[in-house]
C-alpha cells in the first residue's frame, strides 16, 4: 500500500477548505487509486465522523497534538533513524507512523508565512516540521504567502521553505514575494491557481451539509413549485 499525507485543511472547517481537500484526494486517486490518504486535521473528531472512506484515515493535528505528539515523537524518531533504528517506529504513535511511511506531505493550507500574522508562525512551522524531520518530502500546494518584510516572518519562511521539495504560489503577488527570498526557495517555486478551481460535481467526499440537508432541498423545491423566485447570495 502506498501512502500520502495531507495537512492544512479540514472536511468540516469551511467549504473552501473541504473543496481543496476533497479535490486533492479525488484527483490523485484518479491516476493513483492505490494510495491511502492520511488527513491531519485540527478538527479531528468532526472530520473523523464526516468521512467513511476506507482509503482515508484522519489524524489529530490540533495545536495540542502538534506540540505533544507529532513534533516531539517525529524528532525522536528522526534521531533513531540516524543510528539505523528506524524499525523502532512500530513503538511510536499511529499518527507519527503514518507520516513516516508517507511518500509525501501535501500542505494545502490557504495561507502561511504572512507579515502581520506572526502569531500563526508556530502553527505554520509545526504543520510541516515533523515531515521535514522525518525526511518526508513536503509539497506546499497553491497558497498565499508573503510579504516577507518582517524579520521574524522572513527568517522562519526561508528556513522552512528551503526544506520543502516543491512550492506552488497562489497568484502573481505571492510569486513576487517569494522572488525576494533566497535563490534556493525561488528555484522550487511555480505559479499555480487554487486547487479548489479543479473541483467538479461529485468530488466532495462528505455530505454537503450534514443531517437534514435532504429536508432543506425538499423545502426549496416546494418554494420553487409555488412560483416564488429564489435568489441565492454567496458572500
Amino acid at each position: 500500500m502506498r501512502e500520502i499525507s495531507i495537512i492544512g485543511a479540514t472536511f468540516r472547517g469551511n467549504k473552501g477548505a473541504e473543496a481543496m481537500l476533497s479535490t486533492a484526494i479525488t484527483n490523485i486517486r484518479q491516476s493513483h487509486p492505490e494510495f491511502h490518504f492520511h488527513v491531519f486535521s485540527y478538527y479531528y473528531l468532526k472530520d473523523s465522523a464526516a468521512v467513511d472512506k476506507d482509503y482515508i484515515t484522519v489524524h489529530d493535528s490540533s495545536p495540542l497534538a502538534l506540540l505533544s505528539v507529532l513534533f516531539p515523537f517525529s524528532a525522536l524518531l528522526s534521531f533513531f533513524k540516524i543510528f539505523g533504528l528506524g524499525r523502532m517506529s512500530v513503538l511510536f504513535p499511529k499518527a507519527v507512523r503514518a507520516l513516516n511511511s508517507s511518500e509525501a506531505l501535501l500542505d494545502i493550507a490557504g495561507i502561511s508565512f504572512v507579515d502581520g500574522r506572526e502569531k500563526f508562525l508556530p502553527f505554520n512551522i509545526l504543520t510541516v516540521l515533523p515531515a521535514i524531520l522525518l525526511n518526508v518530502p513536503v509539497v506546499k500546494m497553491s497558497q498565499a504567502m508573503g510579504p516577507f518584510k518582517g524579520l521574524l516572518n522572513r527568517i522562519a519562511a526561508v528556513i522552512i521553505l528551503k526544506r520543502c521539495s516543491k512550492i506552488f504560489a497562489r497568484g502573481k503577488y505571492t510569486l513576487d514575494y517569494i522572488d525576494s527570498l533566497s535563490g534556493a526557495v525561488k528555484e522550487k517555486t511555480e505559479l499555480a491557481s487554487d486547487i479548489a478551481f479543479l473541483h467538479r460535481q461529485g468530488d466532495s467526499l462528505v455530505h454537503p451539509a450534514g443531517k437534514g440537508f435532504g429536508k432543506f432541498l425538499k423545502a426549496l423545491e416546494n418554494v420553487k413549485a409555488s412560483g416564488t423566485v429564489l435568489i441565492g447570495v454567496c458572500p
